[in-house]
């Protein structure tokens, strides 16, 4: 069984780059440039097994976009990784973030780029979310 991941970034080079990581892993990938069009393409795949999503994006950041799926029940049971290159260093905005990423599904949250140093970890975290061992 393919497992297919659903990866959300506004930079058309990291989209690419996980693109060609998941698919040499083998797993199957749909792609969106934002929180809107990621919207649609979970519409349009409502069995994905996992959703890569950026946190800033424009039209609608990684937290809305996950806010808005939450509210209409979409993907309820897909477990999420949020990418970031932001490190939250502030206590008080950590504590906040860590209790709306529980409420939203976020498993993990992995600092860009992905690069090909930490591809294996990367991909690692994938195959432990997609088989339900995380």
């Amino acid at each position: 069984m393919s497992f297919k991941i659903i990866t959300i970034d506004d930079d058309p080079l990291v989209r690419e780059t996980l693109q060609r990581y998941l698919v040499n892993a083998g797993f199957v990938v749909e792609q969106a440039s934002d929180g809107v069009e990621g919207i649609e393409v979970i519409k349009k795949n409502p069995d994905c097994h996992l959703i890569i999503t950026d946190l800033n994006m424009p039209n609608m950041t990684g937290i809305e976009m996950l806010e808005r799926l939450a509210n209409d029940k979409m993907a309820v049971d897909a477990p999420k990784i949020m990418l970031t290159t932001e490190f939250i260093t502030d206590k008080k905005h950590e504590n906040i973030m860590d209790k709306k990423r529980k409420q939203l599904g976020v498993r993990a949250w992995f600092i860009k780029p992905v690069s090909e140093e930490k591809a294996p970890h990367f991909i690692g975290i994938v195959n432990a979310l997609v088989e339900g061992k995380k």
